[in-house]
């Protein structure tokens, strides 16, 4: 049986994927930090380098859980090149030093000018080689695992150690100004929490409380909102759907056709190595830590929101939410103070709860995720189009 919480959590993902018109595919994002002006791109990108978790609510630290750019380089590692092989057997024992040239270079080449860039250097390097090698690095670079190994090196656009994607702050503010206004209408009494035919299949995932991830403190505080009655009134004046894709040729670090052959060998089998680890099943299986893909966030700008909670608190309890109340309330967290958020919370003569946020425009807030099972995403944007939301 859910408990008072994990009930009122699913009543509000219910509500709210409706709403945002992702009730197969959509997953809540917690912690909810504003991107601004003054945001970098990394802070938008690390949520797509993210493979979000079988579960309807992502907790997302950002720091942990499986990553797309290394978990992408691991199943790259694991496919058999016979253009490797060639390239390799020409070079001999020439072809570690030029994996070290290619790897220290801040930008690598466009594939195309790859095999003169390989040509200048081996006839400084490795001139018995400089001819053949051009030749067998031209021919390899037409096998879509040779090319993905070798773009997988241009990690000189990553910021902060973060992979780049296409599109980052000044793209998502931009688009966000031209969203859509939306309001909800929350009611825990007649709110349905059936979320076992969901894309997750009920698996609620991250729990969040009243104040956030929660703890010993304020589990009880927690219990206490849970048992009874909530509503919300929240309105965004802007609401969009927010995509960027890993970038491909010439200057990106991914193919998807590389990834695409691996998916497609479904349980091993070429081009995955014999004893592969990665191997298909560590990958794509049931368990397998690229089953999903984000597809694109969910971001919300000029928030309102009243939550009133019917439960009856006594003094120490207002006091504590009073004071932890900063940092966000239920279903809202930005995990620390923000200046762009302001926030109020009152008593009535009963001791229930009205908490109530607003920000201006021009501080979106990512609340959630439009999530991809690999199948779709590694059909490209034609299968990933019904997950963007239409304008209205």
């Amino acid at each position: 049986m859910a408990s008072p919480q994990e009930t009122l959590q699913n009543q509000w993902y219910n509500t709210i994927a409706a709403v945002v018109g992702g009730n197969a595919d959509f997953q809540i994002l917690q912690p909810n930090n504003p991107i601004g002006g003054l945001s970098t791109d990394d802070q938008v990108w690390q949520y797509f380098n993210n493979l979000p978790p079988a579960s309807l609510t992502n907790n997302l630290t950002l720091s942990g859980g499986n990553q797309f750019y290394s978990n992408y380089t691991g199943v790259l590692s694991q496919l058999v090149s016979n253009a490797l092989t060639n390239f390799q057997s020409v070079l001999g024992s020439y072809y570690p030093m030029w994996q070290k040239y290619l790897s220290s270079q801040t930008t690598l080449p466009p594939l195309t000018q790859l095999p003169n860039v390989f040509f200048t250097w081996a006839m400084v390097y490795a001139p018995t080689v400089a001819g053949p090698g051009r030749s067998a690095l031209a021919a390899a670079l037409l096998d879509p695992i040779f090319a993905a190994q070798t773009l997988a090196l241009n990690t000189g656009s990553f910021v902060n150690n973060t992979p780049n994607f296409t599109q980052g702050v000044q793209a998502l503010l931009t688009q966000v100004a031209n969203g859509q206004p939306t309001s909800i209408n929350f009611d825990s009494a007649t709110a349905s929490s059936n979320v076992t035919n969901t894309w997750a299949h009920g698996e609620g995932g991250a729990f969040f409380g009243i104040f956030g991830s929660g703890d010993v403190t304020t589990s009880q505080l927690t219990q206490t909102f849970a048992s009874s009655r909530v509503t919300a009134a929240v309105s965004f004046q802007k609401l969009i759907t927010f995509v960027a894709d890993p970038p491909g040729q010439p200057s990106g670090w991914y193919s998807s056709g590389a990834l695409g052959q691996a998916h497609a060998a479904t349980g091993g089998g070429a081009p995955w190595r014999s004893g592969a680890n990665p191997s298909w099943a560590t990958t794509f299986g049931p368990s397998g830590n690229m089953r999903y893909f984000l597809g694109s966030l969910v971001v919300a700008d000029g928030i309102s929101a009243t939550i009133t909670s019917y439960a009856s608190y006594n003094a120490s309890q207002q006091t504590a939410i009073t004071q932890q109340s900063s940092g966000g309330f239920w279903p809202f967290y930005w995990g620390s103070q923000s200046s762009t958020y302001t926030n109020n919370v009152s008593f009535n003569s009963n001791s229930n709860l009205t908490y109530t946020m607003s920000s201006q425009p021009g501080n979106p807030m990512i609340i959630g995720a439009l999530v991809l099972p690999a199948a779709q995403y590694l059909g490209g944007n034609t299968q990933m189009a019904q997950f963007v939301m239409m304008a209205s």
